[in-house]
């Protein structure tokens, strides 16, 4: 069972409404979460010691989830990136997957569906 105390969120999304419930979802079951209003500031928020999974908007300012998520692996990060995205179908998820990403949810992320996706992930979450 996934032991949702044990993860640290870093969450890129420069959507006010979805970044705050989605805040609220994930701190209701025990993880600690820390927000960026868009890529460089989610990236600046970064700590490769301490977060061990990355949820990120594709379509952000500054710097969007592709070029996050390029940063982030280039850096080491190892853990499951997840896109979320108002389009999973078309480019936007593949391209999102090729920039290193581990998976795309559709907006507004439902529980279950980021679960699904953890647990298949779980062997890279330390």
């Amino acid at each position: 069972d996934l032991d949702w105390s044990k993860l640290k969120v870093l969450f890129a999304e420069d959507n006010a409404t979805i970044s705050l419930l989605t805040n609220k979802m994930l701190t209701t079951k025990g993880v600690t979460v820390v927000s960026g209003m868009d890529g460089q500031k989610a990236l600046d928020k970064f700590d490769i010691d301490s977060i061990n999974v990355v949820l990120t908007d594709i379509f952000m300012p500054n710097m969007d989830g592709y070029a996050l998520t390029k940063e982030l692996r280039s850096r080491g990060f190892k853990g499951p990136v997840i896109g979320v995205s108002a389009a999973v179908v078309g480019e936007e998820t593949e391209l999102l997957l090729a920039a290193g990403a581990d998976a795309v949810l559709s907006k507004p992320i439902k529980l279950s569906e980021l679960e699904t996706e953890l647990k298949r992930l779980a062997e890279r979450i330390n």
